[in-house]
């Protein structure tokens, strides 16, 4: 794979027959993570589960550096933004073999928003889906992610006797124009097995897009983050 720093830059090739300026890029290898949460919601408003991370390619590179030269901040990166997600056993493995997926698994246990008898579930945490990037308004140079990114999350929860599905975020599909970035999100029900189960998942095919493309780039990540802020709705009965 291509060092990270100079990803999408210019390079000089000094040769007397072939060199000149070439474009540094990587369509082989992207940003690829898959998380899978499994958990139960408690009658008391909780969940508690498992959460198994599997991270390839440059997902797999920036996770370890940050695993190993940041651990405290990397660490506190998965108790969520308001800190208040307890993590437990946690383990990594491949950590010395970089041609298999770099693997994080540990237990948790995070308290959920309520108003009366109802409360909300979250679709994205343990993603890096939580903040928008492009809020400005105004963007004159050229926006670079780097590499392609693909992204999936799956959430597969069990509920209590007692509590109820009241709302689910409606199925969703959004693509851009020229079709390189996707966002897809699942959310269904098994009323018999009390399972609900989530999936969402992110596709950006390209790494590079010019300023003129920021407009229509802005209204994807807003049309994108709106959805990814819907929550599953449940309910005492």
């Amino acid at each position: 794979m291509i060092p990270l720093d100079i990803l999408n830059t210019t390079a000089l090739v000094v040769n007397k027959k072939s060199g000149g300026l070439i474009e540094i890029n990587d369509e082989k290898f992207e940003y690829r993570d898959y998380v899978n949460v499994t958990g139960v919601v408690t009658p008391d408003g909780k969940i508690k589960g498992e959460v198994f991370l599997s991270s390839m390619d440059y997902s797999r590179i920036e996770r370890l550096d940050a695993y190993k030269n940041r651990n405290s901040q990397y660490m506190k990166s998965f108790a969520g933004s308001a800190g208040t997600i307890i993590i437990d056993s946690f383990k990594t493995f491949n950590e010395d073999v970089d041609t298999l997926p770099l693997l994080h698994k540990f237990k948790f246990d995070c308290g959920l928003n309520a108003t009366g008898n109802y409360t909300m579930i979250p679709t994205s945490f343990f993603s890096e889906l939580n903040e928008n990037p492009f809020l400005s308004n105004v963007r004159f140079s050229n926006i670079n992610f780097g590499y392609r990114q693909s992204i999936n999350l799956n959430y597969y929860l069990t509920l209590p006797e007692g509590i109820n599905v009241d709302n689910l975020p409606k199925l969703v599909k959004l693509v851009n124009a020229d079709r390189s970035i996707m966002f897809s999100r699942t959310v269904v029900y098994d009323e018999k097995k009390r399972g609900l189960v989530s999936r969402i998942t992110v596709t950006l095919n390209k790494s590079q897009y010019d300023a003129v493309e920021y407009p229509a780039l802005q209204e994807f990540y807003k049309k994108m983050f709106d959805f990814l802020e819907e929550q599953i709705v449940i309910k005492k009965s």
